[in-house]
């Protein structure tokens, strides 16, 4: 076999030595950010029903805020037509 036989096989060898190291750094990469967003899941699901009473008093506050920032927004209007 010639050198040159020899050193394209070496080469996509190496090549397919990488590539598949690569994949699977990449899988068990891809594996523990599974588990991270199971965990993250599982204790939404479990965050949810507790915090579903304040509902209603954000949605009030938010209200209250949206007609302060109204209220802010009409003063400033009004002092820079000021002279």
């Amino acid at each position: 076999m010639e050198a040159v036989a020899i050193v394209s096989i070496a080469a996509a060898g190496l090549t397919v030595a990488v590539l598949a190291a690569y994949l699977i750094a990449l899988a068990l990469i891809l594996r523990r950010v599974n588990a991270r967003l199971r965990a993250v899941t599982f204790a939404m699901r479990e965050v949810a029903p507790k915090v579903e009473p304040f509902a209603h008093a954000v949605e009030a506050v938010n209200l209250e805020l949206g007609q302060l920032s109204e209220s802010l927004r009409r003063f400033l209007l009004r002092e820079r037509m000021r002279p």
